[in-house]
This record gives C-alpha cells, sequence and structure tokens, in this order.
C-alpha cells in the first residue's frame, strides 16, 4: 500500500500525498478511534467514497489529467457495487453486532431493508450503465470480434447479479459467506466488462 501510494503521489503531488493520508485515516477509523465508522453506519459511506469516486475517479484523473463525466459514472457504479460488498458482510453479522452494541447500517436498517438496499446497490450499477453509460459510448467501427468482445460478459454479469439478488432473501447464517464471495466476483466481472468496452469504445 506504501510503495502504491508512493507512486501515485510521485506522479500526482500534493493532492495524492493528501488523498494517501485520507484513505489511511479512513481505514484506522473504519473500526478504532473515538467514533469508529463501522459502529455507525457509515461503513458502506466510507468505502463508497475511497474505493469508488477516490480510486476510480483519482486514478483517471492521474493518468489523463482530466475527469469526464463518464469516469464519474463508472465511479459511482463500482462505489455501489463495493458497498455491496460492505453490506452483505454487515447482513451476515447483523446478530453479533447488535449484541456487541455495533450499529452497522445492516443493524440500522434490519434484515429486510438491508436486503431491500443490497439490490439497490447491485441492480442499479447495471441501470446506469444500459442508461447513461451505454449512451456516451462512441460507436466506433469495429470488426465483429471487437464487438463480440466488448459485450461478451455483460449477459453474465446481469444474470449473476439478479441471481444474487434473489439468493440474499433467502440465504442466513454461513451462506451469507457464500453470498459475500458471490458478490466480489460480481463486482470484478463487472469492472473488466466494464473496463473492456470502455478500452475499445471511449474516446475522450
Amino acid at each position: 500500500a506504501w510503495l502504491s501510494g508512493s507512486y501515485w503521489w510521485s506522479l500526482g503531488g500534493r493532492a495524492y500525498l493528501f488523498l494517501g493520508f485520507a484513505w489511511r485515516l479512513a481505514l484506522l477509523a473504519y473500526s478504532a478511534g473515538p467514533y469508529p465508522l463501522a459502529s455507525h453506519a457509515l461503513g458502506e459511506v466510507t468505502v463508497f467514497i475511497f474505493f469508488g469516486l477516490v480510486a476510480v475517479v483519482g486514478g483517471f484523473a492521474l493518468h489523463h489529467n482530466s475527469m469526464p463525466f463518464i469516469v464519474w459514472l463508472v465511479a459511482v457504479q463500482m462505489g455501489l457495487l463495493t458497498s455491496a460488498i460492505m453490506l452483505v458482510n454487515n447482513i451476515r453479522d447483523h446478530d453479533s453486532d447488535l449484541q456487541a452494541d455495533k450499529h452497522t447500517l445492516a443493524v440500522r436498517l434490519g434484515p429486510v431493508r438491508s436486503e431491500g438496499l443490497y439490490r439497490w446497490l447491485m441492480l442499479l450499477p447495471l441501470a446506469l450503465q444500459l442508461a447513461l453509460v451505454e449512451q456516451m459510448l462512441s460507436d466506433v467501427a469495429m470488426t465483429m470480434a471487437q464487438r463480440l468482445f466488448s459485450t461478451a460478459l455483460w449477459p453474465l454479469v446481469v444474470v449473476q447479479a439478479v441471481r444474487l439478488s434473489y439468493l440474499i432473501a433467502i440465504r442466513r447464517l454461513h451462506a451469507l459467506n457464500k453470498q459475500l464471495a458471490q458478490t466480489a466476483a460480481l463486482t470484478l466481472g463487472f469492472a473488466v466488462a466494464a473496463s473492456v468496452e470502455l478500452v475499445l469504445r471511449y474516446q475522450p
């Protein structure tokens, strides 16, 4: 982490040094300090900001010296999905967190509303992809192979997102470990699918 942070600082200057310190401070404050973020229903928000907005927009701006709207959209998509990972983790730990007086977002919302929020976090990135991102990508000249390659992963991502949105309502206890792993895998699959399409079709 320190090596990657040093690399960002060497390229981006003081702004990225500040982001690096803020990132580490948030990591420490997540479960420690006088106001642990995880115990005050702020874990998902923290993940959304740092693993979505900061990571995606900051990384793009570092290499391209710009922050176009489409990159902000992708950052929101990734932030929502990484927040879903955090949320399903807290849904799994709901009972133990409640006994420990740890007021995570899942504890505050309760199981049913937490499951509903999880579905929004999983499906909204797909809606954004269809309604906005796809409309902003250039219809560049591509071979048939490139077109197939740029869209090949999306059907799998969509089916799995819908499947997990259903399973969150019926999985309990240790079965949620599988839900957690599959949510993380879906997030990776979404990132790969979006990256491939952006590389092939996005023209700044």
